[in-house]
């Protein structure tokens, strides 16, 4: 199944492409940006295009209705696998989107910025409505991306104001891109240390059921203090970098007019704070069901360390990376056919 789809999903991709291009004559972000800007209206085949580009992009991002088929393949894989599945494609997809849709679709904002707010609603929900009911930690990790995956559109959707005709502001923009960026450090470095600490307890005991990692601080003190922080910073609890990140990623989405998206969105991380904090009692509290100290690896033992500090570092002062990241920001939103293609929206 899994294989259909990703066949079906890069045909839509590539099918939205050529009518994008059969209708607009360009496959540039550039030139198709300045052909829809000089267009009063976009015809229904471009629409079309659009639509299907964005399904195309969709699964690669494991968003909207195909998370179910991505995340049940994630959730059969080994840990190795599914760490891989759940950060690299996310992060590259992502990648793609804020370059698709600020360099090539801003002057059809009206169009799409409903389509994505809807679609990060129904990811939201979703993915924290299903995972408290796991009994697996890949696939309670593989639904909680999904709402995760939910955040990151919400930031995608606030590129421009929402009103009946779409306001684009270069400086709301910039806040928008910041907080996708990043919430998408905050979700890599967590869900790496995640999955790393899963993957090394499932290597050692060969278990990866939740019950089976009660009173696993009692065996391996550092690789649960690394697992129990990437939980908490992907439920956004301050100090950690989850919060930093769902901080201006909300702020950005209130202030272009989503306001009852981020009433939602609030809402779904205090959901995965319940079913994150239920594993975080379980590791701590509960005794464990295994006799002996786990053998953890050296090197994996100083990843966790570091991603770990690095959770807490980005959370307690996060200046650093912000800055880098409102470089990533300008070269984003003030190259030439970015600049040029906003002054022909004024």
């Amino acid at each position: 199944r899994y294989i259909i789809v990703g066949a079906f999903s890069s045909a839509l991709l590539i099918y939205g492409i050529g009518q994008i291009y059969g209708l607009l004559g360009a496959t540039r972000f550039e030139d198709i940006g300045e052909a829809m800007a000089a267009a009063p209206d976009l015809s229904l085949g471009v629409l079309i295009g659009l639509v299907l580009i964005i399904a195309g992009v969709g699964f690669k991002a494991a968003a909207g209705a195909f998370h179910v088929l991505v995340w049940g393949v994630n959730g059969s894989a080994p840990p190795p696998a599914s760490a891989y599945l759940a950060v690299v494609p996310v992060v590259a997809a992502f990648a793609l989107l804020l370059r698709l849709f600020t360099e090539a679709l801003l002057p059809s904002v009206g169009d799409w910025q409903i389509v994505l707010v809807v679609v990060a609603s129904l990811a939201m929900g979703f993915g924290n409505l299903v995972a408290p009911f796991q009994s697996s930690m890949i696939r309670l990790m593989a639904y909680s991306s999904v709402g995760q995956i939910g955040y990151l559109l919400l930031g995608v959707a606030a590129l421009a104001a929402a009103s009946e005709e779409p306001r684009i502001s270069v400086e709301q923009s910039h806040l928008a891109v910041r907080g996708v960026l990043l919430q998408l450090v905050a979700f890599a470095v967590a869900t790496t240390a995640a999955f790393l600490a899963i993957t090394a307890f499932h290597s050692a005991t060969g278990k990866q059921k939740i019950v089976d990692f009660a009173g696993m601080a009692r065996l391996s003190p550092i690789m649960t203090a690394a697992l129990a922080a990437s939980l908490l910073s992907l439920a956004g609890v301050p100090i950690l970098a989850g919060f930093v990140g769902k901080l201006y990623l909300f702020k950005a989405a209130w202030e272009q007019g989503l306001q009852w998206s981020v009433g939602l969105a609030i809402l779904a991380s205090l959901g995965s704070l319940y079913y994150f904090l239920r594993v975080v009692l379980r590791l701590y509290v509960e005794p464990s069901t295994e006799a002996a100290p786990i053998p953890v690896p050296r090197m994996t033992l100083g990843v966790l360390g570091v991603l770990l500090l690095g959770m807490v570092f980005l959370g307690v002062y996060p200046v650093p990376l912000v800055e880098a990241i409102e470089g990533a920001g300008n070269s984003l939103l003030s190259s030439e056919g970015v600049m040029r293609l906003l002054r022909s929206l004024d």
